[in-house]
């Protein structure tokens, strides 16, 4: 089975917004972020004496936990978004091969292969099939790239019984 696809600036918006809410990283930055928060409101105001005190630091911390989540994820998304072209192959025509050996890419500056065995993942997320093949680094194919919604769930289960056969073997 094959897609031609051509991936755009919105695809990798759509991706991070959609993928960061669900990686375990995301939450334990935010973990980080307010504890380390609360820290240095311990530090620089001293212990809470009251309840309402402490709970100002805690609701602070959750406040400094999230505004450097948001701060992170909008420099993550411009850092991605600027280093993107078609010249380095990220962006632009994408021609996606399902076979049982794996998933063959072909762009206009580089041809690979990912084995079915290093694949991470395959989900189809929202209007996306995702192949994960890194901790952050995936395939994407858009559901507009499909003749049909029926040709796009058939590549999608195509994609799974090859991953899914590569993970008993």
């Amino acid at each position: 089975m094959q897609v031609k696809t051509d991936i755009r600036k919105s695809d990798l918006i759509r991706l991070n917004v959609s993928a960061v809410p669900r990686m375990k990283s995301t939450y334990i930055t935010f973990f980080i972020l307010a504890c380390l928060t609360f820290g240095f409101l311990l530090w620089s105001k001293g212990l809470p004496e009251s309840s309402h005190k402490l709970i100002v630091h805690l609701a602070s911390s959750v406040i400094g936990g999230l505004t450097g989540l948001v701060f992170g994820f909008v420099f993550n998304v411009i850092a991605v978004l600027s280093l993107s072209s078609v010249k380095n192959g990220v962006l632009g025509e994408h021609i996606y091969t399902l076979t049982p050996e794996g998933l063959h890419e072909s762009t206009a500056t580089n041809e690979g292969l990912t084995r079915w065995s290093g694949v991470v993942s395959v989900r189809s997320m929202g209007s996306c099939l995702l192949v994960q093949i890194g901790s952050c680094l995936y395939h994407i194919m858009p559901r507009r790239s499909f003749e049909s919604s029926l040709a796009f769930d058939e590549f999608i289960a195509q994609a799974k019984a090859y991953w899914q056969q590569a993970q008993i073997e």
